[in-house]
């Protein structure tokens, strides 16, 4: 089916430039490929005996077939992180980045945990030791000295300009300009320091609060004292349901939503608030990996276990259970 797809396309397309082809290509393919991330995190489709999947594996060139990361560059091409090296997909084959321990300009890990790309088209890439940049004109990859040798998994910018890591021993801010390091970790004694230093996943919403989602509970930072606020579960019913964080997704209303890996999606309801005691409501119990909103306000949860991928109507649940005004 592929083959024809891509046939068709070729044929009413020779007139395009290669880039737009490329583009064109992977836009047939990208959201099929969006299912294929969460799939790949453990979760399979429940959209009926109706719903068609397009599906890549290991037999069409990709690495390995349990894909960590996801990102679609400006160019159109497709980037899949896994445990066994990079990959770039033009939406018919496929390059593949690993580490070469006698280059110096290879990834340093062959696990890539997070992408991002910066404004002018280069990427940092979340490895298994460390951090890198990959210049695209060159096509090779700078690591990072300043942050090596650690397994980051999650990667952000905020609005001053400043990258913020997630890693397995606590969390990194990275100034470009001065290259200075500041690393936040958990305190013993000190409850406004972070929760734990196995960082899971970092948001940043629109209000420019960051989430920090930790296996240990959820963390807001505080940029003017540069602490941390935790929201933890306790036998508080208000409490948030798990302490496991894997995901943080706001919706079209502003709204923050939690997922645990143990088993529960949490509505912050006071979330806008910026709160020391966090109103967690318990939406329904579930292992959620991923969160992602669309355009159209849906929010799609990735859930662990082989339970499968949901499709969720915030609006439906605020009209029939509660009301949040902002």
């Amino acid at each position: 089916m592929r083959k024809i797809i891509l046939k068709s396309i070729l044929k009413g397309c020779y007139f395009l430039n290669f880039k737009k082809l490329i583009r064109l290509i992977v836009m047939k393919f990208s959201w099929c490929i969006f299912l294929l991330f969460l799939i790949s995190n453990g979760v399979a489709g429940q959209f009926g005996s109706e719903a068609k999947f397009f599906r890549i594996t290991s037999d069409d060139g990709l690495s390995q077939s349990w894909v960590r990361c996801i990102h679609q560059d400006r160019y159109g091409f497709m980037w899949f992180g896994t445990k066994d090296g990079l990959n770039k997909y033009d939406g018919y084959r496929f390059k593949i980045y690993r580490n070469e321990p006698d280059d110096t300009t290879s990834v340093p890990s062959n696990t890539i945990n997070d992408i991002f790309e910066e404004p002018d088209g280069n990427m940092l890439i979340c490895t298994g030791k460390g951090v890198c940049r990959y210049i695209r004109d060159e096509d090779h990859f700078i690591v990072f000295h300043e942050i090596r040798g650690e397994a980051i998994n999650c990667c952000i910018k905020d609005s001053s300009g400043a990258y913020w890591f997630g890693s397995t021993v606590g969390l990194f801010r990275y100034e470009p300009g001065s290259k200075q390091v500041i690393k936040f970790k958990n305190i013993i004694g000190d409850d406004k320091s972070l929760s734990s230093n196995n960082i899971l996943t970092l948001m940043l919403d629109s209000r420019q609060n960051m989430w920090i989602g930790t296996n240990k509970g959820l963390n807001l930072y505080l940029p003017e004292t540069n602490t941390f606020i935790r929201y933890l579960h306790s036998d508080d019913p208000s409490s948030i349901s798990e302490d496991q964080i894997k995901a943080v997704a706001e919706d079209l209303r502003g709204n923050i939503w939690v997922g645990s890996l143990s088993g529960a999606l949490d509505l912050f309801t006071n979330a806008a608030e910026r709160p020391q005691k966090g109103i967690f409501k318990k939406v329904y119990d579930a292992s959620v990996v991923n969160l992602f909103t669309d355009s159209d306000g849906k929010l799609w949860v990735g859930r662990g276990s082989g339970q499968g991928l949901d499709v969720f109507d915030p609006e439906s649940y605020y009209s029939n259970n509660l009301r949040i005004d902002h």
